[in-house]
């Protein structure tokens, strides 16, 4: 086999792009002590450096916007490491420490990149929490890119009747204005709002082109969806928008496969509606694992939420990759919710006989006020300052 044929295909946290070149640095740490009327010195060994990794890379295509901007997101944001997948080294867990990139006028959809990256080695005293919590991301990251090289394999318009095209655009135009609704949703809206709503607009603008070129589309889709973390304050929130995707698609009319053209139009409407489903998944379990969780219930019930509704996409999926992938994740899901040194209160129910208000009922249960806003929310109490006698309340219970 030719040395080229077994490079792979260069990647960070799933971006991928292309190598022009590239230098790895490592060594030892030395200390070097020279003294006084002595020619030899002292050499005290440290250890191995970190292993350090420069990268001449670029990305191309008419639509090379979505890809530069994935990776920058991949390079800025985040505080776990990720996966890089170097064509002449292999799989490394990798922190990006610089990066630049040029682009000109005369050399048109093309832009060059210089990344620098740093071996993320191991924590002297590792958070069993942030491990958990790193896997579920890596994972999440994982089946993202295999469900966007699955949907390129099998999403086309090209050679196709325009009524194909349509079918698709009007598939894209679903998705993009249930993710303009998914904003009435967030009752605490953040700075990243402006972010979401451009990256909307820029898919609904762009989508006949996209279309043409599925990779592109999978990417763009994938970008405005995880900008939708970003729009809100509130964790919870974005979970129960994402929530509302994973029925993407079940109100469709079925095609009549009658013909070949029928038949990809079949395959297309599947294809989009099975990457919505599962990038809604990569986001809402990167959510998941962000949200306040205050009693062992909660937990539970929001495991068993995220399980089952990812049981029920690896029923519904073709590819083997994505399969593995959502496998992966299930598991690590599994493990971090709750997180492993959390420890949750229990939900007890007591009998309230007396008519009272919050704050006396919060200090007789809790010897304290401070969970009142807990007992309002929890009871659906209206009326905090009258709180008729007689109902079962539900309060937290630690012990």
């Amino acid at each position: 086999m030719a040395w080229r044929e077994e490079l792979r295909q260069a990647s960070f946290k799933g971006v991928q792009f292309f190598v022009e070149a590239h230098t790895a640095s490592g060594g030892r740490r030395t200390i070097v002590t020279e003294f006084p009327d002595r020619d030899v010195p002292d050499t005290e060994d440290k250890g191995r450096k970190a292993r350090s990794f420069k990268i001449e890379a670029y990305i191309l295509g008419d639509n090379y916007f979505n890809q530069r901007d994935q990776l920058i997101n991949a390079c800025e944001n985040g505080t776990e490491p990720g996966e890089l997948v170097h064509p002449f080294l292999g799989s490394r867990i990798v922190r990006c420490e610089n990066y630049s990139f040029s682009e000109t006028k005369t050399d048109g959809r093309y832009v060059q990149f210089s990344l620098e990256f740093v071996e993320a080695g191991q924590e002297l005293f590792p958070n069993q929490n942030a491990d958990v919590n790193a896997n579920v991301i890596a994972s999440a990251d994982a089946l993202s890119a295999a469900s966007q090289n699955s949907f390129a394999d099998k999403f086309s318009v090209l050679r196709k009747p325009q009524f194909v095209t349509d079918s698709a655009t009007g598939k894209v135009g679903d998705f993009t204005k249930q993710l303009t609704d998914s904003l009435s949703g967030i009752t605490s809206a953040s700075e990243g709002t402006t972010d979401f709503a451009f990256s909307v607009r820029n898919l609904n603008a762009k989508t006949l082109d996209l279309v043409k070129t599925p990779s592109n589309l999978a990417a763009q889709m994938a970008s405005s969806i995880g900008f939708l973390k970003g729009a809100s304050n509130s964790p919870k929130d974005t979970f129960g928008e994402l929530k509302k995707f994973f029925k993407f698609g079940s109100s469709d009319k079925p095609i009549p496969q009658t013909t070949p053209t029928r038949v990809a139009q079949a395959v297309n409407q599947k294809s989009l509606n099975d990457l919505t489903k599962q990038l809604a998944f990569v986001e809402a379990a990167k959510v998941a694992i962000e949200i306040p969780l205050q009693t062992s219930e909660e937990a539970a019930s929001l495991k068993q939420e995220l399980l089952a509704a990812l049981d029920e996409q690896t029923l519904e999926t073709d590819d083997d990759n994505v399969y593995q992938a959502q496998i992966q994740l299930m598991s690590d899901l599994a493990k971090a919710i709750p997180e492993p040194a959390q420890d949750l209160a229990f939900i007890s129910k007591v009998q309230n006989n007396q008519t009272t208000n919050s704050l006396v009922l919060t200090h007789d249960y809790y010897e304290n006020i401070t969970f009142e806003t807990d007992l309002i929310d929890r009871n659906k109490i209206s009326h905090p300052g009258f709180i008729i006698g007689g109902r079962e309340l539900e309060i937290l219970n630690d012990e």
